[in-house]
C-alpha cells in the first residue's frame, strides 16, 4: 500500500493543472436560463450609476449651506482603493466571460460609494439644526399604549432575550452578504437589481425624513433611563449617535467624520426597513425562514437596542410598503422572476431519484 502511494506522488507532481479559467467554470458553470440582457455589464443599473454624481452634488451644497467640511480620515483613501480594486476586478471578470463574477464585484463597489455619500448626507441634513421631534413622536407611542422604558426594563431583567436581540440587530452585514452571494449565483439578477434599488430608494427618503424634516435622538436621549435600568444592555445599544446628533444640532459639529461616522435616523426606524427587505429578497429560497425569524426579531430588537420609538417601527414598515408598491407598479422589482436553482442542482436531483 505504501510503496503504490509513493509511487502516485511523482506523476501527481507532473500531473499538468488544467488552467485557473477551466476550475473556476466549475465552481460557477454558465446559467443557460440567463439571456444576455439580464447580464448588464454595468449593474446594478446605470441610472442608479448616474445618480451617483448628482448625489455628490447635493452633498457639496449641503456643505455650502451649513458651512461644514469633510474630514475624510485614513478609511476613506482605503475605501477609495477597495472601490477602484473592484471595479477593476468587475470589469477583468466580464473580459473573461464570468458575469455572476463581475456583477457581484459591481455591486460590492456601488454599496461602498452610496453607504458613504450616505453618511455624508445624513450629517449635513442633520446639520440643518432641524428641533428634534422627541416630544412628538414619544407622545404618539403614548397613544398607541407603548410604554418604552417599560419595555426596555423588562428587557433588561432577562439576559438571554438581551442575547437573542443583540445578536439579530447586529446580524443586517451578514444578511447584506448573503443577499448579494445567493442572488448572484443563482442568476436571482432582476431581483438583485430591484433590492438594490429598494435600499437606495427608501434610504435616501428615510435620510431626509429622519435626519432634515423629523430629527430625534431615540428613546435614550429623550427619556434618560436611569442606569439600574440598563444596567445590562450593552453600552452602546441605542445610544451610539446621541453625541453627535446633539453636536449637529446645536451646530457644534464642523466637519462630517467619516471613520467615525455611524447612522443618524431615528423615524422612521431603516433597521425596520432592511429586515423587510431581507426577508423580500430571500422568498422561495432556502433562507427564507431562518430570514423570517432572524429578521422578525431584528423588527423587535429595535425600541431597546437602537432606542427607536415604536411609532419609528411601524413608520419604517409603511415607508418600505409604499417605496414597494410604487417600484412594483412600474415592474422595476423583477417580482415576475422565476427563481433560478443552482445550475448544477438538477443534475444532482437526477441523480438522486436514479439512487
Amino acid at each position: 500500500m505504501k510503496k503504490n502511494v509513493l509511487r502516485s506522488v511523482p506523476a501527481l507532481l507532473t500531473t499538468e493543472l488544467p488552467p485557473p479559467s477551466q476550475l473556476l467554470a466549475k465552481v460557477l458553470p454558465a446559467c443557460p436560463s440567463c439571456s444576455a440582457q439580464d447580464r448588464p455589464l454595468l449593474f446594478p443599473d446605470w441610472r442608479l450609476w448616474l445618480a451617483l454624481p448628482v448625489l455628490m452634488l447635493a452633498i457639496v451644497s449641503l456643505m455650502f449651506i451649513t458651512g461644514m467640511g469633510v474630514d475624510a480620515g485614513g478609511q476613506a483613501w482605503q475605501h477609495l482603493q477597495a472601490v477602484l480594486l473592484l471595479l477593476g476586478m468587475g470589469l477583468g471578470a466580464a473580459y473573461l466571460g464570468y458575469m455572476r463574477l463581475s456583477l457581484f464585484f459591481q455591486v460590492l463597489a456601488f454599496f461602498i460609494i452610496f453607504n458613504k455619500l450616505g453618511l455624508m448626507l445624513n450629517y449635513l441634513l442633520m446639520g440643518l439644526q432641524t428641533p428634534f421631534a422627541d416630544a412628538q413622536l414619544a407622545q404618539l407611542d403614548a397613544l398607541l399604549g407603548f410604554d418604552w422604558t417599560a419595555h426596555v426594563a423588562w428587557v433588561n431583567d432577562h439576559p438571554l432575550v438581551i442575547r437573542i436581540l443583540e445578536e439579530a440587530y447586529g446580524s443586517y452585514p451578514w444578511f447584506f452578504l448573503l443577499v448579494f452571494s445567493w442572488l448572484v449565483i443563482t442568476c436571482h439578477f432582476r431581483r438583485l437589481q430591484g433590492f438594490i434599488l429598494l435600499y437606495a430608494s427608501t434610504g435616501l427618503i428615510a435620510m431626509l425624513i429622519g435626519a432634515w424634516l423629523l430629527p430625534a435622538l431615540g428613546g435614550y436621549g429623550h427619556h434618560a433611563p436611569a442606569a439600574d435600568i440598563i444596567s445590562n444592555l450593552p453600552a452602546s445599544a441605542g445610544r451610539y449617535a446621541l453625541e453627535h446628533a446633539r453636536l449637529l444640532n446645536a451646530g457644534l459639529m464642523p466637519n462630517v467624520p467619516l471613520d467615525v461616522s455611524v447612522g443618524l435616523v431615528t423615524f422612521p426606524s431603516f433597521h425596520t426597513v432592511m429586515a423587510l427587505l431581507f426577508i423580500w429578497a430571500l422568498r422561495g429560497t432556502i433562507w427564507f425562514w431562518p430570514s423570517l425569524v432572524i429578521n422578525t426579531l431584528t423588527i423587535i430588537s429595535t425600541p431597546s437596542m437602537g432606542g427607536h420609538y415604536l411609532v419609528d417601527v411601524i413608520a419604517g414598515g409603511v415607508l418600505f410598503l409604499i417605496v414597494w408598491a410604487v417600484l412594483r407598479h412600474f415592474r422595476l422589482l423583477g417580482d415576475d422572476e422565476r427563481p433560478q436553482p443552482f445550475p448544477w442542482a438538477e443534475e444532482l436531483a437526477r441523480r438522486w431519484r436514479r439512487a
